[in-house]
Formats: structure tokens, C-alpha cells, sequence
């Protein structure tokens, strides 16, 4: 299944609306990792989004929302939990200069994503597999990334000690979440205190086309 003119044209605008300029190559690449997601979707189960313009929204703008927050674009970013690359591979695609770690359990999904950064050619985009708590005490990852993020796949306090080891001081802890925050914002104190983080900004925003609401959280690493 080939990403349709419509969808792409879809995708600029609504990235473009939230000031994330994408040109053709830009388009290009989303357009290719499209369709290599739909094909590998067909005997494994990366998404549970089917149609092209959820995979627009849900994903790669979801994804790209995060880009206004980063602390720059030349930095080395780690995506835990990144299962079939999102947020990473389009933060990548839409930020050529970004340094990009893929970390993933599953081997099936390592594979996917190996396929993928081959495909799209991207340089600079590294695939881990393992689990984040094991990988963390190794020396080349620990205290060694800009920008750490995750799109709901912890709780924010699990979150926290999960991708606080691998942050460098003053490096940023970036949490992607739905529209309910406020409990987990009020129980994971405890956690950032321990964890060294303190809160640095809270964005809530609403996604083009559809409206969904997303909350950014973003806690700065002040302490080892």
C-alpha cells in the first residue's frame, strides 16, 4: 500500500501548522517509512492503526509535536521504548542533524526498525535491543544523552527512574501523554526528587485534524 498524495499533502499541512516545516525529501522519507510500516504490519503487529491518515496523525505528527521542546537539533537522543520508531524515526526524518537511539525489547520490532533506518538511508540513527534497566548500567549510555522521551509507554514515575540514568546533567526527561496527566504528575514527586529531575515545562496541546489532546512533560536532570 502506497502512502496516497492526499495523505502527504495532509501531513505538510498539519506539520506545517505546528510550525514543523517538511520538504519533499522530508516528505519522501515519511511517504517510504509509510508503507514499509504498512507491509511488516500485515504479519506483525506494530500498530493498531490501519488507515493512512491515523498513521499521519497518531504517529508521525504525534511524534513531531515534540520538536519545538527540544533543547536544540544537534543533539544525541534516546527513544525508549520506541516500538515501531515513534517518536524517534520522525524527529530524525523532520531533524537531519539529530544524533537518534532506537532502544526496544522486542526482537521482531529491533528488526523492523533496522530495516527502516537502512531504507531511509538515516545516519546517525542507532537500533538497541534490550531492556531499558539493564542497558542503562552500561557505561557508553549512562549520563550520555541530551534528551530522553518515551510516548506513554511508562508511567510517569516508572518513567522517571527508568530514563533519568541516562540523561547528562541538565539533559531533558520528555514525556508524551494523553489527555490524563494530572494524578500521574502528582504521585511521581516522590520519584523526581529521587531521580534528580525537576519539572521544566508542561505543554498541553491539541493534534490537527483530529483534536486529541497531548500533554508534553518535561523534567531537566539537576543532579546525579
Amino acid at each position: 500500500m502506497t502512502m496516497e498524495k492526499d495523505a502527504l499533502n495532509r501531513l505538510a499541512d498539519a506539520a506545517q501548522s505546528i510550525h514543523v516545516p517538511l520538504g519533499e525529501m522530508e516528505l519522501d522519507l515519511f511517504g517510504r517509512y509509510h508503507d514499509e510500516l504498512i507491509t511488516w504490519n500485515a504479519s506483525m503487529n506494530l500498530t493498531a492503526l490501519k488507515s493512512s491518515l491515523d498513521i499521519v496523525v497518531k504517529h508521525f505528527i504525534d511524534s513531531l509535536t515534540v520538536i519545538p521542546f527540544l533543547p536544540g537539533s544537534q543533539i544525541r537522543l534516546l527513544d525508549v521504548g520506541t516500538g515501531a520508531g515513534f517518536p524517534g524515526i520522525p524527529l530524525k526524518i523532520a531533524l537531519k542533524p539529530l544524533t537518534v537511539y532506537l532502544l526496544e525489547s522486542s526482537r521482531k520490532k529491533i528488526s523492523f526498525l533496522r530495516q527502516v533506518v537502512r531504507l531511509l538511508s538515516l545516519e546517525e540513527t542507532v537500533t538497541l535491543h534490550g531492556r531499558a534497566e539493564q542497558i542503562s548500567l552500561e557505561s557508553t549510555y549512562k549520563n550520555a544523552f541530551d534528551a530522553v522521551i518515551s510516548r506513554a509507554t511508562f508511567r510517569l514515575s516508572s518513567w522517571m527512574e527508568v530514563g533519568s540514568p541516562f540523561l547528562k546533567c541538565h539533559g531533558l526527561l520528555i514525556a508524551m501523554k494523553g489527555s490524563k496527566v494530572k494524578e500521574e504528575m502528582e504521585e511521581a514527586n516522590s520519584a523526581s526528587e529521587r531521580s534528580g529531575l525537576s519539572l521544566a515545562g508542561y505543554h498541553s496541546l491539541r493534534l490537527p485534524l483530529t483534536g486529541d489532546i497531548r500533554n508534553l512533560l518535561i523534567y531537566e536532570k539537576i543532579r546525579e
